[in-house]
């Protein structure tokens, strides 16, 4: 018996001469040391399956993940190797902690087999609460139930830090995703969720690669979006607007882009940075040049405008005097005669100008004949009405 172990302990030393290589492992951080709810497909019968997975720092001990092989129960897996892909996905690879043996000979006769186990998982973090992950092996029939684990070979596991892709998380059949959810929280994997491959890739594209900022803008990748920085005289998410666009000249002025700066050209009645401040057209010095002679200028909103002065009238663009007699305007016993810009009434001689108008200031046309008639007994009175009666005669006449 005592050979037999000091066999034993020989060939365990010799065949783990290549496992004692040097190689590290971190699990995500949000995963350590928590107790998840685990949702998957088996394997052997493709029913959904739904458990609790209790994860520790580096190690699933007494893990709902058990297996059976040649009669060893299998729960305990430690990780050996990991490897950050990006900040949310990370290959991760776990082992069992001692040999399988799998005797085809007695024991006495030394003729036995040893193998290791492999669990490669590639987590994808979704929230702190939600990460799927794939099992990255074929599905192996020498563990019950079938489930995808890499299994060495007879006598030579490779060291720990061999390359995880090429070595222990090669597959042909497309593994099933599988979920970890924090208990208590109800977050969901997007459905657009799905396995990258190859086994190392990210499957996050360059965002810069090809730049989409345009106009010789660089571009900053973010992984979860990209940034453009802009050369002068461009702006926006890709650099394709400049400064004129939009239009920063009110009032239907132009812009005219300088690239370090701009310039807007107003249209008339307009000025200021942006054609926002209102001319005052009346203003203007050269007022010949505003309005015509004989108006008066008014300002409005972006323009102006001309009135002809009262007497004046507007004849194809000009004021001209208007012959107000035309229309009659003097009251009876008058005369009326035009002004340049207005006109004059003027009272017969013999009448006064009152607030009734022009009215007799002497005599009046029936008293003429009486008048006649004693022009000689009368003489010297009569030349004090003279005037009005020559007045008078000249109204009738």
């Amino acid at each position: 018996m005592y050979n037999y172990i000091i066999l034993r302990l020989g060939l365990f030393l010799i065949l783990n001469r290549n496992i004692l290589s040097d190689a590290s492992c971190s699990l995500p951080t949000d995963i350590k040391n928590s107790a998840w709810e685990y949702n998957y497909t088996k394997v052997s019968d493709n029913s959904p399956q739904s458990t609790i997975l209790r994860i520790s720092t580096t190690t699933l001990q007494n893990s709902i993940i058990n297996l059976s092989a040649v009669g060893t129960k299998i729960r305990d897996w430690t990780c050996i190797n990991s490897l950050a892909l990006s900040n949310t996905q990370t290959l991760v690879l776990f082992k069992i902690d001692e040999f399988i043996f799998q005797s085809d000979q007695p024991f006495a006769d030394g003729h036995f087999k040893n193998y290791r186990l492999y669990l490669c998982m590639k987590f994808t973090k979704v929230t702190p609460d939600l990460y799927y992950f794939y099992l990255l092996s074929d599905v192996s029939t020498a563990v019950t139930p079938n489930e995808r684990v890499f299994v060495s070979e007879e006598g030579n596991p490779p060291a720990n830090d061999a390359p995880m892709c090429s070595t222990f998380c090669k597959y042909t059949g497309l593994p099933k995703i599988r979920t970890l959810r924090r208990q208590g929280t109800s977050d969901t994997v997007p459905g657009d969720a799905a396995l990258c491959e190859p086994c190392d890739s990210t499957c996050e594209v360059d965002r810069c690669d090809p730049n989409p900022c345009q106009n010789n803008g660089s571009c900053t990748d973010f992984k979860e979006n990209y940034n453009c920085t802009c050369t002068d005289g461009w702006k926006g998410e890709n650099c394709t607007i400049d400064r004129c666009d939009p239009n920063p000249c009110q009032n239907n002025g132009s812009c005219v882009d300088f690239k370090e700066n701009y310039t807007c050209v107003c249209t008339d009645g307009w000025k200021g940075e942006n054609c926002t401040t209102d001319i005052n057209e009346c203003l203007n010095k050269k007022r010949a040049t505003v309005c015509p002679l004989h108006s008066d200028c008014f300002n409005t909103v972006g323009s102006y405008g001309c009135n002809c002065k009262n007497g004046y009238q507007d004849k194809n663009g000009d004021c001209t005097d208007v012959n107000e007699c035309e229309r009659k305007p003097c009251p009876e016993h008058s005369n009326c005669t035009n002004t340049i810009g207005s006109f004059m009434c003027t009272c017969w001689i013999g009448y006064v100008n009152t607030s009734m108008g022009c009215q007799g200031s002497c005599i009046t046309p029936k008293k003429i004949i009486r008048l006649s008639n004693i022009w000689k007994t009368t003489k010297t009175k009569l030349k004090l009405y003279k005037s009005c009666v020559q007045s008078a005669q000249s109204a009738i006449e």
